[in-house]
């Protein structure tokens, strides 16, 4: 797992935060969650996670399911 996080502006302790969660890459073993934070109109800030599939026990890459991957394709198609 890779995480990311870039600031773009500060969040006060009394803000309302809403936070928004897209696919923005779907690889072979692999796909990244893009997390956008904003407060009203202004962005706060931007972090994205890398997830990976291994296999149990194991620290080698494994193949997404193919459940997994319809659903997220189906989201993609979506937007």
């Amino acid at each position: 797992m890779k995480a990311v996080l870039e600031w773009s502006g500060p969040a006060g302790f009394d803000e309302f935060v809403d936070i928004a969660v897209a696919l923005s890459r779907l690889g072979s073993s692999s796909f990244d969650l893009r997390y956008t934070a904003t407060i009203g109109d202004r962005l706060a800030c931007v972090g994205v996670i890398t997830y990976v599939n291994v296999k149990p026990g194991t620290h080698d890459s494994n193949p997404l399911p193919e459940v997994l991957r319809a659903k997220f394709t189906a989201e993609i198609i979506e937007i």
